[in-house]
């Protein structure tokens, strides 16, 4: 089922409810309204005509007593009105829908009524006749019966009332849990498996083109996840194919540039012959130039050894303090010839990690002869080796990179004084070939140094980054002291699996 279809389905289903919970409410105020009708027109005229009745009786019974002491033809006229506005109100009560127990008090009214007037009293002209107190009883019960009868409508209604609103809240409370419900699970059918696709997509930015994502429920996701390892699986074999151009052609590209370096060298020392002034600086110049190359094809075979996992680390336990002085040292001429002052500040006593000291020496000195090369001159370039929790002030990033690393270990920072590196490259630095622009023109080197360090560091199951302000540049090397300590990398997500589940679960 596709999205679309997904989504109109969990809504006509929450329609559906709504109309019946709709429809049961209407029902029920279609009842209490026929209630109050049969309040209205049958029981509020029942109580009325039931308390004219009683009124009627009384002046009939009045009327009665004083034509027997007063023989006034006056008297007998009111009788005989009266005696009909009690037969109109009988008729007007029979003609009504009243409750059995009304219905009964209103038969015994009429016998009572009928005996009356069969017993003399139904003529004018014996309207002397006495009025029996049967008459007002009657009319007294028709008159409870009624009442009760209005109670029992009044109290039926109410109930009837208090159960719509009762099934109004619980609609109410169903329709609002059952919307929430589809909601949540509508937008975490169509969420979920974008979040996962994005969550690729940065693993593909970040160049971990091994990455994919398992396509699953079908629909629009399914295919976009196809798509998605298509291109995945395309971009690893192009990448595959400039990893190996670039080693393959790093390693041809040895031999020749030896033998020309050999040539050079031989030239400079005077071998085939006296060299003038000219001659020399430009043999000088093409030997710094075939160096500098040759460095970069080192740099190449070096990162091509390190991504194709090809490099036996040798772990041992050692002194940190002691790799740090050891690339001080190698980097003391490059820090005289730019004027960069060294600054060293290293805990008193031995720092041990486990790690392989020859690599991390490596690292140290890319980093540090990347603070000497962006130094300005008289500037410095401080290394300090101590504990993460004991950084003052820390790293904006150490609670977030070592918060889940509860395990021991040595934090280095290597500080300079240079131009700083933008927020937005402070990511891409690690990445191959990248390097820094600054005012449109992009920084010196070949861009691998950072990118070797990166996977030194890796392995050793430490992190590497950089934090940098409008004063400098400071980065920041975790190793361990045990082996069990190195959970894997910090910083990206290498331990994780490599394929990530796209399906689409069903709403509800």
């Amino acid at each position: 089922m596709t999205l679309g279809a997904r989504i109109v389905a969990g809504y006509l289903l929450l329609i559906a409810l709504l109309a019946a919970v709709a429809a049961y409410e209407v029902r029920l105020v279609r009842r209490v309204v026929d209630s109050n009708e049969r309040l209205t027109a049958v029981r509020v005229a029942a109580i009325s005509r039931g308390l004219e009745l009683i009124d009627a009786f009384d002046l009939l019974r009045e009327f009665t007593e004083k034509a027997r002491v007063v023989d006034d033809p006056a008297y007998r006229i009111e009788i005989d009105r009266i005696r009909g506005e009690i037969g109109e109100r009988l008729a007007e009560l029979g003609a009504l829908e009243l409750a059995p127990r009304e219905r009964r008090a209103l038969a015994a009214l009429e016998r009572v009524w009928a005996g009356h007037r069969a017993g003399g009293g139904g003529a004018a002209a014996e309207g002397r006749a006495e009025v029996p107190l049967e008459l007002r009883r009657g009319a007294e019960e028709l008159l409870a019966a009624a009442r009760r009868a209005t109670d029992e409508e009044a109290a039926e209604s109410r109930a009837i009332a208090r159960r719509a609103g009762t099934v109004s809240l619980a609609a109410a409370a169903l329709g609002f849990a059952l919307a929430v419900v589809l909601a949540i699970a509508i937008s975490g059918s169509v969420t979920r498996p974008l979040r996962q696709l994005g969550r690729a997509t940065r693993e593909l930015a970040r160049g971990r083109f091994s990455f994919r994502v398992r396509p699953g429920g079908g629909g629009e996701i399914a295919a976009l996840a196809e798509d998605f390892n298509e291109m995945s699986r395309r971009l690893s074999e192009l990448d595959e194919l400039k990893k190996d151009f670039l080693s393959h052609v790093s390693h041809e590209l040895k031999a020749p540039l030896a033998s020309m370096r050999e040539t050079n060298s031989l030239l400079l020392e005077g071998l085939p012959g006296e060299l003038n002034d000219k001659q020399r600086r430009l043999l000088d110049l093409n030997q710094g130039c075939g160096e500098r190359l040759s460095g970069m094809i080192e740099d190449l075979l070096d990162l091509s050894r390190l991504e194709a996992g090809a490099v036996d680390y040798r772990f041992a336990a050692t002194d940190l303090g002691d790799l740090a002085r050891t690339a001080l040292g190698e980097l003391e001429n490059l820090s005289r010839e730019k004027d960069v002052r060294l600054d060293a500040t290293l805990p008193p006593g031995p720092a041990v990690a486990v790690c392989d000291g020859g690599y991390v020496i490596q690292v140290l000195g890319n980093l540090l002869a990347n603070a000497i090369k962006f130094g300005p001159p008289g500037s410095a370039v401080e290394l300090a080796l101590g504990r993460p929790e004991a950084a003052a002030p820390p790293p904006a990033q150490l609670a977030e990179r070592l918060g889940r690393r509860p395990a021991p270990g040595w934090l280095f920072e290597i500080r300079d004084e240079g131009p700083g590196i933008p927020e937005e490259e402070r990511e891409r630095i690690f990445e191959r070939f990248h390097r820094v622009r600054r005012g449109g023109r992009e920084a010196p080197g070949t861009g691998l140094g950072l990118a070797i360090a990166k996977q030194i560091v890796d392995a050793h199951g430490g992190a590497l980054w950089v934090e940098s302000g409008g004063g400098g540049s400071s980065f920041f090397v975790v190793l361990w002291e045990r082996p069990a300590a190195r959970p894997g990398p910090l910083s990206g997500p290498a331990a994780e699996d490599e394929t990530l589940d796209v399906t689409t679960p069903a709403p509800g």
